[in-house]
């Protein structure tokens, strides 16, 4: 657990927050304009069955936020999908050309209740991925970014890549 500003505290998310998570991420893509209302709840449903696959599995790891006067009350979130790569040419922070083992993450599922946004909650709760994906030698972080998130990533030393994305003629479901 992590005291962050304006009391707010973050902790470890368990597969008994997969409700929270899921809910939270279908409004993520609601307030971008990407989800219709129809797709929220079965967007919510299979987020829920994910996460009750791949976090015991150790491939999906997830921070809250919340108020430290009521911790049931969860104002943000954020996780990251931990994936393998094949190994890479990379330049540390000190400048130090290395080979990357290929460990990855993907940080997903940003999300800060509204009525809590601008108050620090979503700085914060990346400080703590930042700090975990030290810990766990994560070779590199990947996300997409918002609009309304793409200068808090900056600034915290996110930086544009070359990334483009295919978009199939049709989407499978499973």
């Amino acid at each position: 657990m992590t005291q962050s500003a304006h009391n707010i505290l973050i902790r470890t998310a368990t597969v008994g927050d997969a409700a929270i998570i899921a809910s939270y991420r279908a409004q993520m893509f609601r307030d971008m304009g990407t989800l219709a209302d129809e797709l929220f709840e079965p967007l919510a449903q299979a987020t829920i069955s994910y996460l009750q696959r791949t976090m015991p599995a150790g491939e999906y790891v997830g921070w809250l936020a919340y108020e430290s006067h009521n911790p049931a009350r969860i104002v943000g979130s954020v996780g990251v999908l931990i994936r393998q790569i094949p190994p890479f040419a990379t330049v540390d922070a000190s400048g130090n050309r290395r080979i990357a083992g290929g460990k990855q993450g993907l940080v997903v599922n940003m999300y800060v209740d509204q009525s809590m946004r601008r108050r620090g909650v979503a700085r914060a709760v990346m400080a703590e991925v930042l700090a975990w994906s030290s810990r766990e030698k994560i070779d590199r972080l990947v996300l997409h970014a918002s609009e309304e998130g793409k200068p808090l990533y900056a600034g915290m030393g996110f930086v544009m890549t070359n990334e483009m994305r295919y978009a199939p003629p049709v989407l499978h479901t499973s």
